[in-house]
C-alpha cells in the first residue's frame, strides 16, 4: 500500500515538469517504468496526474494530457498483445515528440528538443534495463535505489514549480522522500539522495531550506520516535532564532514529520510482516521435512505389521544360502543356463532344502533332477540344517527383530536426510521479493522440496502468464539460487497461474508400455510402474512374480506397491538401494518372492541407474545403431551385495527397453531380435512396444511365460 502512495505522489509531481515547457518528456519514461513493473498501475497513474494538473496548472494542459493518456492506453494494449521489444524505444520517442509538439505548437527550439528527447530516451532505457538487470544481478537494492533516486529527483523538480503560502511543494516532497529513504534504505544511498536534492533545491530553485534535507535524512537513521522529536525541536529552534529561513517552511517540516510518523508505523508493520513471512517459509520447510519423516514412518509401519522374522534367523539363512551357492553354483558349468531358466524358483527351493521342508514336493524334485550337483547340493543343505537350529531361532526375539529392522532403515534414512544441505530461507524470501518487485502479484507460494540441488517451489501468480514472463521467472530463479533452473507451467485456476521452479531439467522421457499373460492364464503375473517424480527423477520398474496367474500377480504387485511408497520420499539413490534391499529381504523371508528390475533416470544430471534384483536384461538402442545391454549376473538373495546397480550416462535419442524374462531372454534368435530393434527404433515408444510384443508372439520361444515391456525414449528437454 505504501508503495502505491509513493507512486501517486510521484505521478502528481513528475507531471508538473510540463511547466518547464518541455512537454511530458520527463514524465513519460517514469510512467512507462511503472507500467513495465505492473500494467495495473495505470489505474493510479492517470487519475493522480489529472488531479495534479487540475489543482496546480492551467486547463490548457488537460487536452494534451488527455491525448497522451489515450496513447498510453494504446501502448498498453500493444504490450499486452505482443511481447516487449526494442520498438518500445520508438514508442517512447513518439510519445515525447507528440506531447512536445502539442504543448509548444511546433519546435521553437529544435536543439533543445533533441537534447531533451535524448535525455528522455536514456532515462527510459536505463529504467527498462534496470528492471531486467535487477533480475540477474545479486544486488537488487543497488539497482532500484538508483532508479528511485532519479525518479525522486525528477518529482521534486516538478513539484518545485509550485509555491503555496510561501511553502515550496518541491521542498515538502523532498522532506517526505528523505524520511522514507532513511527508513527504507538505511545506507549511504540515502545520504547521496539527500545531497543531490539539496543541490537541486538550493542552486536550481533558490530554496535555501533545501540544505536541511541531509540533516533530516541523518535524523531518521535513529530508532523509535527520536527522529520526529529531534526534527520538530530543530525546526522550532530555527524559527526562534529569527533566521532568513521561512517559518512556513519550518512548519511544513514539522507537519510532514508528524504525518510521516503514522506512515512509519505502517512501514514497521510491513517489516514485521516480512519477518513473519520469513518465519512462515522456514516453518513450511520444516513442516515438509517432518511430513517426509512421517511418510517414511508410515511405510515402516506397513512392514512392521508383518515382519516376524528375527535378525539372527535372517543372518543364518543368508549364510547358509551363500554356502550353497559358493560350493555348488559358482563353478557349475551349467550356471548361466540354470540361472536363466530357474531364476524364479532357485531361491525358494534352496531355502526349502536348508529347512528340510517340502523336500518331496514335485517341483523341488523336478528341479533337483535337472541340477548338475543334485546329490552334493542336497547333502550340504541337510548338513546345514543339522548345524543351525532354525526352528529355535525363528521362535525367539520376534520383537527384537522387528525393532532392529525398523531402526536400521530409519537410521539410514536419517543419515541421508542430514547429509543434504537445505536451501537458505533467505534465498527463498529473496526470490519471492524479486517476483513482487518485478510486478508479479503472488497468490500462492510454497516450498515443496527444500534442498539445494533438489528444490521445488510452487508459485501461483494472479493473471495469465505469457512465454516472456516464464523466461523472466527463470532468470529470477537463476540469479537468486546461482544455478540453472526450469520454470514449468502447471495450470490456471480462477485467474491464478501456477508453475513450479526446479533445477534445470535436461531430459524429457517419452514412454510406452504393454503386457501379455502367459498361455492358459487370464491374468499376467508381471506388474510394471512408470512414474515422473517431483524431485526431477523418472522411475520405471517391472516386477515378475513367482509362478503364474493371480498368485504371481499379487506378489509382483506388492513389490511395486512398496517401491511406489519408497520413491515418494526424498532419498538419494544409494539410500534408496539400501532401503529397498532391507524391505526386499523381508519379503523373501515372508515366503514371498518377485524379481525387481528398476531404472531411475535423473533428469537434472542425465544419469540413469539400473537396479537389477533378478531382473531380465535391458537393452539400450543408440542413435548410431549400436545396442548396449545391462545384464543381471547374480541371484537376488536379498543382501546388499546381491542387488546390482549400474550407472549409465544417457544421450539424446537413446531408446531403453526393459522387460520381464518372457521376452528378450526367451527369444532364441537373438541376432534377428537386435536387427528388428534397429529397424523400429525411430517409431513412437508405444508403437515400439506393440511391434516387439507382436514380434515375440510370432517367434519360437524357450518357454511360455508372461510378457511385460516398457520402452523409454530419451529426448533433450
Amino acid at each position: 500500500m505504501l508503495k502505491k502512495v509513493n507512486m501517486i505522489i510521484i505521478m502528481m509531481t513528475t507531471v508538473l515538469t510540463v511547466l518547464l515547457d518541455i512537454g511530458f518528456l520527463f514524465y513519460i519514461p517514469i510512467v512507462m517504468f511503472y507500467l513495465l513493473k505492473d500494467y495495473k498501475n495505470i489505474y493510479y497513474i492517470i487519475p493522480s496526474s489529472l488531479l495534479s494538473l487540475l489543482l496546480f496548472t492551467r486547463t490548457s494542459y488537460l487536452i494534451p494530457y488527455g491525448i497522451l493518456a489515450i496513447l498510453i492506453l494504446f501502448v498498453m494494449w500493444i504490450i499486452n498483445k505482443f511481447s516487449k521489444g526494442y520498438y518500445m524505444y520508438v514508442i517512447v520517442g513518439l510519445l515525447g515528440l507528440i506531447s512536445y509538439l502539442i504543448i509548444n505548437r511546433g519546435f521553437p527550439d529544435p536543439a533543445k528538443f533533441i537534447l531533451l528527447l535524448i535525455i528522455s530516451l536514456l532515462l527510459y532505457i536505463y529504467f527498462e534495463k534496470n528492471l531486467f538487470e535487477a533480475l540477474k544481478l545479486n544486488s537488487v537494492l543497488y539497482n532500484h535505489t538508483i532508479s528511485e533516486i532519479i525518479i525522486g529527483t525528477i518529482s521534486i523538480i516538478g513539484a518545485a514549480q509550485i509555491t503555496f503560502l510561501n511553502i515550496n511543494l518541491g521542498f515538502v516532497v523532498a522532506v517526505y522522500l528523505a524520511m522514507y529513504a532513511s527508513i527504507s534504505w538505511k545506507n549511504i544511498y540515502s545520504l547521496v539522495y539527500a545531497f543531490i536534492v539539496a543541490l537541486f533545491l538550493t542552486l536550481g530553485f533558490k530554496v535555501s531550506e533545501g540544505l536541511f534535507i541531509p540533516f533530516i535524512v541523518s535524523f531518521y537513521f535513529l530508532p523509535f520516535v527520536y527522529p520526529v522529536i529531534i526534527v520538530n525541536i530543530f525546526s522550532l529552534v530555527v524559527m526562534l532564532l529569527n533566521t532568513d529561513y521561512h517559518d512556513e517552511m519550518m512548519l511544513a517540516i514539522m507537519g510532514v514529520g508528524v504525518l510521516f510518523e503514522v506512515f512509519k508505523k505502517y512501514i514497521i508493520n510491513q517489516v514485521e510482516k516480512e519477518e513473519k513471512i520469513k518465519e512462515g517459509l522456514y516453518s513450511q520447510i520444516v513442516e515438509n521435512l517432518s511430513n517426509e519423516v512421517l511418510s517414511f514412518a508410515s511405510i515402516l509401519d506397513k512392514f512392521a505389521g508383518n515382519f516376524k522374522t528375527p535378525k539372527e534367523y535372517n543372518n543364518k539363512m543368508n549364510e547358509a544360502l551363500n554356502i550353497l551357492v559358493q560350493r555348488h553354483c559358482n563353478n557349475c558349468p551349467k550356471k548361466k543356463e540354470c540361472y536363466k531358466k530357474n531364476k524364479k524358483i532357485i531361491y525358494p527351493h534352496f531355502k526349502n532344502l536348508v529347512l528340510q521342508k517340502d523336500i518331496y514336493n514335485k517341483e523341488l524334485r523336478d528341479f533337483l533332477q535337472g541340477c548338475y550337483h543334485s546329490k552334493s547340493l542336497s547333502a550340504t543343505a541337510k548338513n546345514l540344517n543339522c548345524r543351525i537350529d532354525f526352528q529355535n531361532i525363528s521362535n525367539n526375539n520376534l520383537l527384537t527383530a522387528q525393532v532392529n529392522g525398523v531402526a536400521s532403515a530409519l537410521r539410514q534414512y536419517a543419515v541421508d536426510m542430514l547429509s543434504k544441505e537445505e536451501i537458505s530461507y533467505e534465498l527463498v524470501l529473496k526470490f519471492r521479493e524479486k517476483l513482487k518487485t518485478h510486478g508479479y502479484e503472488i497468490a500462492y507460494f510454497e516450498v515443496i522440496k527444500p534442498f539445494n540441488k533438489d528444490f521445488l517451489i510452487k508459485i501461483g501468480i494472479r493473471g495469465i502468464l505469457e512465454n516472456d514472463y516464464i523466461k523472466d521467472l527463470k532468470t529470477i530463479g537463476e540469479a537468486v539460487f546461482k544455478t540453472k533452473v526450469t520454470a514449468v507451467s502447471e495450470n490456471i485456476i480462477e485467474g491464478v497461474s501456477y508453475f513450479q521452479l526446479v533445477p534445470e531439467i535436461k531430459l524429457d522421457i517419452i514412454y510406452g508400455t504393454g503386457s501379455i499373460s502367459s498361455e492358459g492364464n487370464s491374468i499376467c503375473g508381471d506388474n510394471f510402474l512408470v512414474k515422473d517424480l517431483k524431485n526431477g527423477k523418472f522411475i520405471s520398474a517391472i516386477s515378475d512374480g513367482m509362478g503364474s496367474g493371480y498368485g504371481a500377480f499379487q506378489e509382483s504387485n506388492n513389490t511395486l506397491s512398496l517401491i511406489n511408497d519408497i520413491i515418494e520420499l526424498n532419498l538419494n539413490s544409494s539410500t534408496s538401494l539400501e532401503v529397498l534391499n532391507t524391505f526386499y529381504s523381508i519379503q523373501e523371508y515372508l515366503e514371498q518372492y518377485a524379481t525387481l528390475d528398476l531404472i531411475e533416470i535423473n533428469r537434472y544430471t542425465k544419469e540413469a541407474k539400473f537396479y537389477k534384483m533378478g531382473g531380465a536384461t535391458s537393452y539400450i538402442v543408440k542413435n548410431n545403431g549400436k545396442i548396449e545391454k545391462v545384464i543381471n549376473r547374480n541371484l537376488p538373495f536379498g543382501t546388499g551385495d546381491n542387488i546390482e546397480n549400474y550407472n549409465y550416462n544417457l544421450e539424446n535419442g537413446d531408446l531403453i527397453l526393459m522387460s520381464s524374462d518372457g521376452i528378450f531372454e526367451n527369444i532364441i534368435e537373438e541376432q534377428a531380435l537386435e536387427e528388428f530393434l534397429l529397424k523400429i527404433k525411430e517409431e513412437a515408444p508405444q508403437k515400439i512396444v506393440y511391434e516387439i510384443l507382436n514380434y515375440t508372439m510370432k517367434q519360437k520361444l524357450k518357454t511360455k511365460d508372461d510378457m511385460t515391456l516398457i520402452a523409454l525414449k530419451v529426448k533433450h528437454a
